[in-house]
């Protein structure tokens, strides 16, 4: 694997979603790759940083107690919904 395969890849060896043969193929590539290995760290740091400020940002918001109940009676197959 080169680094431009690499960063092709690159957001799914964050999910851990690769397919394991190029899995193995950027790890043994990240080992040997400085450049590749920071914009990996550069990568999980933006993560964490947006996950952080979606988690401040929706910290108080709450939902209408019966919401969950009318979402689910509206997307129920039509033969289970009441009538």
């Amino acid at each position: 694997m080169n680094c431009k395969t690499f960063h092709h890849f690159v957001f799914e060896y964050l999910d851990d979603t690769l397919d394991r043969a190029i899995k193995a193929k950027a790890e043994v590539h990240l080992q040997g790759c400085a450049s590749c290995r920071g914009a990996l760290d550069r990568e999980q740091a933006a993560g964490r940083s947006l996950r952080a400020a979606l988690q401040r940002s929706t910290a108080s918001l709450s939902l209408n107690p019966g919401l969950h109940d009318r979402v689910q009676r509206a997307i129920a197959p039509k033969e289970k919904r009441p009538t």
